[in-house]
């Protein structure tokens, strides 16, 4: 009977110390669920104030593109006058990275957009005053144009736009078949200046410093567009991309 007993106390006994420590220990734990609550609480705030930074720090360092009205004057262009979108290029013939652009992106550029007839690219002049030959060469490609052969002026001068000397160009004239004195006496008569002279007024007036330079924008029936500004010979797909919003916007739609 004692041994009986003996072994309910212990039972008892261990029973009562197996409840007071888990007792004991589930106090603990759900102290520390409490805490961890607490630093959850804390990491997502810290989190946010984190995200918010980033934000911040991203807008400053994208900023919107800067936007301008800019008319497409009567220079030289291609594609069609009712196209949805306008592409306006502010350069110059003796600028490196206006010839790569020229050579390497406006090709795409031309098949992708301007031959399906989505885009209307116009091409202004922006000669740079520390280019001595930019502006005469500008001049010229003016003067082909009244013979109809802007564009392949255009061509063969950023082809060959480390050579822009007076002599130069007339060798260019002759080789894409200008007739020579119409050519000549217009360009010693600074007929095309004052073309040339507004092109770089309206893209100062535009917020244009350097080239090349470009305004994408929504076709307008005034010839003028509110442009997005873009700087620098960029690759085709930066082009694309702001080409596409543009034909959204237009209401035209889809990729090409």
């Amino acid at each position: 009977m004692k041994q009986a007993v003996t072994v309910v106390v212990l039972l008892v006994a261990g029973f009562a110390a197996t409840f007071f420590w888990f007792q004991q220990n589930t106090r603990a734990l759900s102290g520390d669920v409490q805490q961890l609550r607490e630093e959850v609480v804390t990491l997502r705030g810290s989190l946010d104030e984190l995200s918010k930074t980033t934000q911040a720090i991203h807008r400053r360092l994208n900023p919107p593109a800067p936007t301008a009205w800019v008319s497409a004057d009567d220079d030289a262009a291609k594609g069609r006058d009712n196209a949805p979108v306008t592409l306006i290029e502010f350069s110059e013939f003796q600028c490196p990275f206006c010839a790569r652009f020229s050579a390497n992106t406006l090709p795409e550029i031309i098949r992708t957009y301007v031959e399906t007839g989505k885009v209307k690219f116009v091409f202004r002049d922006f000669p740079l005053s520390f280019h001595q030959h930019a502006a005469a060469a500008a001049e010229a490609a003016e003067c082909a144009g009244d013979q109809g052969m802007y564009w392949e002026m255009h061509d063969i001068l950023f082809e060959n736009h480390e050579n822009l000397e007076p002599a130069a160009i007339r060798s260019y004239a002759e080789k894409i078949g200008l007739f020579m004195p119409d050519f000549l006496f217009c360009l010693e008569s600074g007929k095309n200046a004052a073309e040339v002279q507004q092109d770089l007024h309206d893209g100062r007036q535009a917020g244009v410093n350097s080239t090349p330079s470009f305004f994408i924008g929504v076709s307008r029936q005034d010839g003028r567009i509110e442009g997005t500004l873009l700087k620098g010979a960029k690759p085709f797909g930066v082009f694309r991309k702001l080409i596409e919003k543009k034909l959204k916007e237009a209401g035209t739609g889809g990729k090409s």
